[in-house]
């Protein structure tokens, strides 16, 4: 038997401990702060959707290149960590805009144009729920119910509710200011 002179991803490994060419497209940085996450969820046990929840944290959403670290590194099929990630509507795919629009959707807010203020806004922004603007300001999404179904349609932006919204207050919305009507003020 011949002896292998060395491992081809030891020679990988830079100084810092990252892999040098990895193949889950990740900085050094990202890399590291990936393995520190999935290290502190691995005690006692594998606790997966809060480790994919303070992935989430770190970098705003599941980067592909994080899913891959956490299947490698926890022995799990990808498609495992991918069908967990998926199943949870919390989790996002793509980075979310510096500005959150969430527009309720259901029924007492439907009835009182919750779906007509999603779709103006949508036009607005140029995006459908659930994308993100183009210059990574705006993400817009439909959501069926915040619970102050007596204020609707509700506009939650950047976490402050905002009620009884009128197609007229979408300009504030968007533009950083407040809307102009009483019933329109934040929460």
């Amino acid at each position: 038997m011949s002896k292998r002179s060395a491992s081809p991803v030891k020679d990988r490994v830079k100084a810092d401990g990252c892999c040098a060419g990895s193949s889950s497209g990740a900085t050094c940085a990202q890399e590291r702060a990936t393995n520190a996450i999935i290290a502190a969820n691995l005690k006692p046990r594998l606790h997966l959707i809060a480790l994919l929840q303070d992935l989430q944290e770190e970098f705003g959403y599941l980067p592909e290149f994080a899913l891959r670290i956490v299947a490698e590194k926890t022995g799990r099929p990808l498609i495992s960590v991918y069908g967990v990630a998926t199943f949870y509507k919390m989790f996002r795919f793509k980075p979310k805009g510096r500005q959150h629009l969430s527009v309720c959707v259901g029924t007492a807010c439907h009835v009182r144009g919750g779906a007509q203020v999603a779709e103006e806004l949508g036009k607005k922004l140029g995006i459908r729920p659930g994308e993100t603007s183009a210059d990574g300001e705006f993400t817009l999404e439909t959501v069926n119910c915040l619970g102050c179904c007596a204020i609707g349609p509700v506009v939650v932006k950047d976490g402050r509710y905002h009620g009884q919204v009128s197609l007229k207050e979408l300009e504030a919305l968007t533009s950083g200011r407040e809307p102009a009507s009483p019933a329109g003020r934040a929460r």
